[in-house]
């Protein structure tokens, strides 16, 4: 005999439930999922952006020292895969970058330049990265104005998760002052 006040769950409720359960879970994960997608996209494109910015600050840092007649590249207009130049140094370490003569003293000669994926500083036989992920570093000289120098950096990142990669540019112009 059975008693009525006892009555449980039967098989068919326990599996509506379980079936329900089942489908919240799977729409949870996937949004787990997406937000994880969308965290690594947006930190590939932090770094992508850092990496522009890093590399560019620190060419315009030194490339605002320089001289027109201290640059390498002619006034052209056109695009070129290096640079190199010369800043103010005090090389006779008097604690003034200008000489005995009254005339400037110019450091041995800087070059920027793509090497592989990296954006290179070398002085002196010396090289150091000033960007990573570096898919494209070019230098022009304006014609119109010969103390200008635009310099465009490319960079991409690949994430784990993204079927392309992420990829940024930036470009600057720089006013040498010297």
């Amino acid at each position: 005999m059975v008693d009525s006040k006892k009555r449980g769950f039967t098989l068919i409720e326990l599996m509506v439930v379980m079936s329900i359960m089942a489908v919240m879970s799977t729409v949870f994960i996937s949004i787990l999922r997406m937000n994880q997608q969308s965290w690594e996209v947006a930190q590939s494109h932090m770094a992508v952006s850092g990496e522009l910015r890093r590399g560019l600050d620190a060419m315009v840092r030194e490339l605002v020292s320089s001289r027109a007649d201290q640059v390498d590249i002619p006034a052209d207009d056109i695009w070129y895969p290096s640079i190199a130049f010369a800043v103010p140094e005090d090389l006779d370490e008097d604690g003034s970058i200008l000489d005995s003569n009254g005339a400037v003293e110019w450091s041995d000669e800087i070059v920027y330049s793509l090497d592989g994926q990296q954006a290179i500083r070398e002085q002196d036989g010396e090289q150091r990265v000033l960007a990573n992920g570096v898919q494209e570093l070019e230098f022009r000289r304006d014609s119109t104005n010969t103390s200008v120098i635009e310099i465009r950096l490319s960079v991409q990142k690949a994430t784990d998760t993204q079927d392309f990669p992420n990829t940024g540019e930036m470009s600057t112009r720089v006013r040498l002052r010297n």
